[in-house]
């Protein structure tokens, strides 16, 4: 099949002859070409690939819930295990734009279920290691086969939910990040306190093992893939200015959001003398509330703010809108959580914190999309995964541990936090202004 034009619709199923087209309604034909996949209806679709999500996101942050038993016992530096992120984010930046370019000539669906298996699998065996070798190498591959489903998964709601719907779609989504880093940190601290640090990687992989095969259930529409060509892809995707902007803002976003979710129990029992299990389950409530309020707020915001504008402009302008105000509202109370010295201080800012900044989560993903040719969204959200790790959240982590180690406060190294959030803003501010510019051909993503 031919690559379509940018800012051609493309089509979300295949739909009966006989009756008028309906979001997720399949053929037979078309079950048949697929391999017989059997989730195909809006609702299952988004509700598996959410459960898939949650177990995603437990397994990321189960590390920064034991991450002072595991330095203790693998006798490592703040630098160190700082890195030990770092190491799954290369990973996760490395492989994001070849699972997306994989997924020209492979179904999504089984790229899906590799990736599934893969962090569950590495999961697991993050709580074989002996050192801090291993356990580098183990959260690299975690990171590795996260980042097939990061690329990928998005793209089947895209295809799979009406416009009006997609924003809520999304938010049910991207809530279970919060959710299941929420998780992430009560499970693993709990199964620690219990049976050792080494069992909560145990507990928490071997869901996503299981869970795995459940991704080849997914219908997939026909590829509109030409001859792959990941340097044609990227060249083209950047010329334009709102996906640049975009994915420039996001990083700093993420360099923010994965500094401080790695960190911030630590801080919170170093700093402020709350002992370590009470501190990783307090942010994980906390993370976990915030973000699912403020993750369907978002998405809900998202869908009723474009409502009556359907061209492509307005949904790319209300999107970057919700995500610049949200986050500079958060700046202040960032700062004061890191400069107030108390838990209950912390938490009173932290949560209303988290609540504006989990309201980007669907905007900011409809924006990747949207903002993309239809025959590029998958390597739309691939190479943002790539940019804003490589130049995010991959340093974030171990450069709050360097400072930490060279002026032995935990405190001074959180303040790129705030710096960090509004360069996110301001960037997401210049994105509405390139939205504004873009001519009728170019913004009409329906």
């Amino acid at each position: 099949m031919g690559r379509r034009r940018y800012g051609e619709s493309r089509p979300l199923v295949n739909a009966p002859a006989a009756k008028a087209p309906r979001t997720g309604a399949v053929d037979g034909a078309a079950v048949r070409r697929y391999g017989g996949a059997v989730l195909s209806t809006p609702g299952r679709v988004v509700a598996l690939l959410s459960l898939l999500n949650l177990v995603n996101y437990v397994d990321r942050y189960v590390l920064a819930a034991i991450l002072p038993l595991v330095k203790a016992d693998l006798a490592l530096t703040d630098a160190q295990s700082g890195w030990l992120q770092t190491a799954f984010l290369i990973g996760y930046l490395v492989a994001g734009p070849v699972f997306a370019a994989l997924a020209r000539t492979v179904p999504r669906r089984a790229l899906l279920a590799a990736g599934v298996f893969v962090f569950g699998a590495a999961t697991v065996a993050s709580g074989y290691a002996q050192d801090f070798a291993a356990m580098m190498i183990a959260r690299a591959v975690v990171g590795v086969g996260e980042a097939s489903y990061a690329a990928l998964a998005p793209t089947f709601i895209e295809e799979h939910v009406a416009p009006a719907a997609r924003g809520k779609a999304l938010a049910a989504f991207y809530v279970m990040a919060p959710l299941g880093a929420a998780f992430g940190y009560a499970i693993g601290a709990g199964v620690a306190g219990h049976l050792g640090w080494r069992s909560s990687f145990y507990v928490t992989g071997i869901p996503a093992v299981v869970l795995a095969l459940s991704s080849l259930a997914l219908h997939e529409t026909s590829s509109s893939a030409g001859t792959p060509s990941a340097i044609a892809d990227m060249r083209e995707l950047l010329t334009h200015p709102v996906y640049r902007l975009n994915v420039m803002a996001y990083t700093a976003f993420t360099f923010t959001i994965g500094g401080f979710s790695y960190w911030a129990p630590t801080f919170v029992s170093r700093e402020l003398g709350m002992a370590m299990g009470p501190a990783a389950t307090g942010f994980g409530a906390a993370a976990g509330l915030g973000g699912l309020v403020g993750s369907l707020v978002g998405g809900f915001l998202y869908d009723h703010l474009r409502r009556g504008r359907p061209d492509g402009e307005a949904d790319l302008r209300v999107g970057l809108g919700l995500c610049a105000y949200t986050t500079l509202a958060a700046v202040p109370l960032v700062t004061a959580a890191f400069f107030f010295g108390s838990a209950t201080s912390f938490y009173a800012f932290v949560a209303p914190a988290l609540v504006l900044l989990f309201t980007s989560n669907a905007p900011v993903n409809a924006v990747i999309l949207r903002s993309a040719p239809p025959h590029l969204r998958a390597q739309a959200m691939g190479l943002c995964i790539a940019v804003i790790h490589l130049f995010g959240d991959l340093w974030s982590p171990p450069l709050v541990g360097f400072v930490s180690d060279r002026t032995g406060s935990l405190r001074a190294g959180c303040v790129v936090f705030p710096i960090a959030l509004v360069l996110a803003g301001f960037l997401w501010h210049q994105a509405i202004g390139a939205a504004q510019r873009l001519n009728a051909e170019s913004a009409t993503l329906k």
